[in-house]
């Protein structure tokens, strides 16, 4: 008994060092490049806060028409990642270098019907409802940003692309030197400092666009230098392969359904905790951003994950398929409860760093303890995305997450918080309830598609073993016992 609980211990020990750590290599700097991002976006709004509430609300107004389509754009890129790892652990150099030319061109007529739509929106910007001062303010500013889809797509698409590459630096430099660049203009453009003309938003807007192609100049260095990804891209002149795009487009259509449903119901949510009132609208947004950040920090662990899942399948080991999906919900479990304890016990705290009043103050506690306990939720769902895709199955989990989100979330936030009359706990309360609906359906959809992979390659293996023929010697022996009498 002993002997075998030593055992057990040793195999234990030998996962989380090695399988833990692999994941926590991949999953770091992708974190880091993520947190990069988030600052660019509070650069823009403390900066931009500073001129007044109507540049601060139009510039958030655009930025959530902004990203509405563009994040279709980002989840059909989400898939590159592991079709890549997958490429390259099989050692398939041509088809990795294809895949790269694909996604470039995706990511070109992509951010090019981004942009036309955008415009659409500016065009027609009084049809959403909003002020009038911010209407004017947000319709010059969202055609700026509107022409950054395209090279941000740029990026999306060269980042995931190195990222399946375990390349993960590339992305990590270019959004701190888009971050610092950003900043810089931000200064001169929005201020008019040095002599430049003080532009407010719109100098906020071209900010923005600059520092975008900015990282997609980074990027295409490390494409030219960098002799690791060289290596791998190879060269352009033979033609794109249609069918991979058409692959690429298969899997991430789907993804960016996914991405769209979550994001649609977040907003969702959102408008409706602006129904009821001011106060409840600004805690839904001090509890929203908190969750946000954990959020992303648990997306990096399921981007590593997934990338590990896709190096795996290339090299058709399930066993290690099996580890590196159950690694990655291991850390994003531990992870989040590691901030649900922080967000129960340190939310007077953490409220107070954004505002002081105290009704605002009362009704973001209740969010946050709700926050609390959706975290574990939001942290294995985000896994069980990111694991699917590296198994290249998208088509069910984006069923599950419109399924989670509109049949289930949104009309049940509606129930709750006005039918029902539990105001902005109820929505929220509805939204646990999809998150962990979500998280429950991908769970079990990641395993039993790694068991049906792993029993059709048994039964594959099976079919193609070739007949064993039986020893002469062996055949003469059981005639000779069949046919000699007792």
């Amino acid at each position: 008994m002993q002997a075998l609980f030593s055992r057990s211990w040793r195999l234990w020990y030998r996962f989380l060092r090695t399988d833990m750590s692999a994941t926590f290599r991949l999953a770091y700097p992708i974190a880091i490049g993520q947190v990069g991002i988030v600052l660019l976006g509070i650069t823009d709004t403390i900066m931009v806060g500073q001129l007044g509430k109507v540049p601060l609300a139009a510039a958030g107004f655009a930025n959530t028409i902004f990203f509405i389509p563009t994040v279709v754009g980002i989840g059909i890129m989400s898939v590159l990642s592991p079709l890549v790892a997958t490429a390259k652990t099989s050692q398939n150099e041509i088809e990795t270098q294809d895949l790269f030319k694909s996604a470039l061109l995706i990511a070109l007529f992509t951010g090019i019907l981004i942009t036309i739509a955008l415009c659409i929106a500016g065009y027609y910007i009084d049809f959403f409802g909003q002020p009038a001062e911010v209407n004017r303010e947000a319709e010059e500013y969202i055609y700026i940003i509107a022409i950054s889809a395209i090279p941000m797509l740029f990026y999306v698409a060269m980042r995931s692309y190195f990222d399946g590459l375990s390349f993960i630096k590339a992305g990590l430099y270019a959004t701190y030197v888009a971050l610092l660049l950003n900043v810089l203009l931000n200064w001169l453009l929005i201020y008019g400092h040095w002599g430049f003309p003080a532009w407010g938003l719109f100098g906020a807007g071209i900010a923005t666009l600059i520092a975008r192609v900015a990282m997609v100049v980074v990027m295409f260095y490390f494409v030219s230098f960098a002799p690791k990804i060289k290596h791998w891209i190879g060269n352009f002149k033979r033609p794109y392969n249609r069918s991979l795009t058409f692959k690429l487009l298969r899997l991430g259509i789907p993804a960016g359904l996914q991405y769209l449903f979550e994001m649609g119901a977040f907003s969702m949510a959102a408008l409706m905790m602006g129904w009821l009132g001011t106060n409840t609208s600004a805690a839904h947004q001090i509890a929203i951003n908190l969750a946000a950040t954990t959020y992303l920090i648990a997306a990096s662990v399921s981007s590593a994950g997934g990338i590990r899942v896709g190096n795996a399948l290339g090299e058709n080991d399930y066993s290690k398929i099996f580890r590196a999906g159950t690694t990655a919900f291991l850390i994003n479990i531990l992870f989040m409860f590691f901030a649900c304890l922080v967000f129960v016990f340190g939310r007077d705290f953490l409220i107070n760093l954004y505002i002081q009043d105290p009704t605002v103050h009362a009704i973001a506690a209740e969010l946050l303890i709700i926050a609390a306990f959706f975290q574990l939720s939001d942290g294995i769902q985000v896994v069980g995305l990111g694991l699917t895709r590296g198994l290249e199955d998208v088509n069910v989990p984006t069923l599950i997450t419109l399924i989670s989100y509109w049949v289930v979330g949104i009309p049940l936030a509606y129930v709750l918080g006005f039918y029902w009359q539990l105001s902005g706990w109820g929505i929220w309360l509805a939204l646990l309830i999809a998150l962990t609906i979500s998280a429950t359906m991908l769970t079990m959809r990641f395993y039993m598609k790694l068991n049906a992979i792993w029993r059709k390659a048994i039964e594959n293996k099976v079919a193609e073993k070739p007949t064993v023929e039986m020893p002469e010697k062996t055949k003469n022996w059981t005639e000779e016992v069949i046919t000699t009498p007792s």
